[in-house]
């Protein structure tokens, strides 16, 4: 059996342990999330919607509520595929890529 003195020392270090285990991996090292400066990309300005338009005959394709970025892609209720190509500030232009089928 433990002598008291023991017991309490014991105890303590579990205590340690325990925290230093569950707080340490929380705690942000200095510039953690700071991009180098090679991978800065310029912020565009971020708004409450975008609408997305065909470039080629300005058919507007969706409206949403999300960030949209170059590259971005949508599937049409008729099953095209487009990629945004352009951002004119909350307005995006995406190209026509393919039909896709879907199962």
């Amino acid at each position: 059996m433990l002598k008291p003195k023991h017991f309490l020392f014991l105890l303590c270090l579990i205590l340690i342990l325990l925290s230093a285990y569950y707080l340490i991996p929380i705690t942000p090292l200095k510039n953690r999330y700071i991009a180098p400066p090679n991978q800065v990309e310029t912020q565009q300005k971020k708004y409450d919607y975008y609408d997305i338009s065909d470039e080629a005959d300005q058919k507007n394709l969706m409206r949403i509520p999300v960030v949209v970025n170059i590259g971005d892609e949508l599937i049409t209720d008729d099953n095209k595929l487009y990629r945004v190509t352009r951002i004119e500030e909350n307005h995006a232009y995406a190209a026509f890529i393919r039909k896709v089928k879907l199962r």
